[in-house]
């Protein structure tokens, strides 16, 4: 690869994170329904014409933070020199996730976006289908760590704490939207906790 083309390559990851941010911050200052691609590409510092070489609509700028952040969690719990079990890394995923919310406002910023985003319904479908591939993940790698000799009791036990795993996780997010005084990291971590206790008795021993 030229210099040339990673300059290029490296502008073109610029301008896409440059619209990114813009985006969050009127979502969070106006919503998502008020919020134009034409006021986000200004925002940025950009012609309208140059959001849509990078998102073809408000839905998918909107989503990409969380497509990202899918990606890069797809990468680490497929990574083959990962010790961990699947529920020890998704509490270390967790923590760190939670850890950066809270760290700088104590996660208000968070909650003005679960404000913007999770009452929007042309959201919806994009939100449950994440939702999915996050639970189909777990429930792939969770598959390793169930102590069940049968293959098809072993992948739908795999599946049910997955769900499990997950519903929990969406509980804490809840919570944390509705109480201003919410400890976000030690509830996230506390209730993965739970739920590993709760299945303690079918999963392999660490």
């Amino acid at each position: 690869m030229t210099k040339q083309s990673t300059t290029r390559k490296e502008l073109k990851a610029e301008t896409r994170q440059r619209l990114i941010l813009a985006a969050e911050d009127l979502f969070n200052e106006l919503g998502y329904n008020a919020t134009t691609l034409e006021a986000i590409a200004k925002r940025a510092g950009f012609h309208v014409q140059t959001l849509y070489r990078h998102f073809d609509n408000k839905v998918q700028l909107a989503m990409s933070g969380e497509e990202e952040q899918l990606a890069d969690f797809t990468v680490a719990i497929r990574n083959p020199d990962r010790a961990s079990t699947t529920i020890q890394f998704w509490r270390d995923y967790v923590n760190t996730a939670a850890t950066n919310v809270v760290i700088e406002d104590g996660g208000q910023a968070y909650r003005k976006a679960l404000e913007s985003y999770r009452d929007t319904l042309a959201l919806s479908p994009a939100l449950a289908r994440i939702g999915r591939d996050y639970r189909s993940l777990l429930a792939e790698f969770l598959e390793q760590d169930v102590a069940l000799v049968d293959a098809a009791e072993r992948k739908e036990i795999a599946r049910l704490i997955a769900i499990t795993l997950w519903g929990a996780n969406e509980h804490v997010i809840s919570n944390h939207r509705r109480k201003a005084e919410f400890d976000l990291v030690q509830e996230a971590v506390a209730i993965i906790d739970r739920v590993e206790n709760l299945y303690s008795h079918i999963l392999k021993p660490v």
